[in-house]
């Protein structure tokens, strides 16, 4: 799983990595440095804040939709690496196929 994490942000947006920023008190000097250990402490920390946004009976607050698009951002990245994604991704069409 190394680098899978660290790859993934070159597929952020500038928005998201600001987002990652100001919630982990980091600047994005450090973010573009970070370990992949630091990522993946990001990453549950980034988790923690879509679940807190989540509970409540409200829509979805725009800290929960960024918090979120970076959760499967970077859980694609770490299920496909895992070969999770192609798994799932093929026991989908063949249960559409069955239908």
């Amino acid at each position: 799983m190394e680098d899978v994490l660290r790859q993934t942000r070159m597929q952020m947006t500038l928005a998201q990595k600001k987002f990652i920023c100001d919630e982990a008190g980091i600047s994005i000097e450090e973010l573009n440095a970070a370990s992949e250990k630091q990522l993946d402490e990001i990453y549950d920390m980034l988790c923690e804040i879509e679940i807190e946004e989540s509970i409540s009976d409200s829509e979805l607050s725009d800290r929960g939709k960024l918090a979120e698009s970076l959760v499967t951002l970077m859980g694609n990245a770490i299920a496909e690496d895992m070969g999770i994604l192609d798994e799932f991704d093929e026991e989908a069409g063949n249960q559409s196929q069955m239908a």
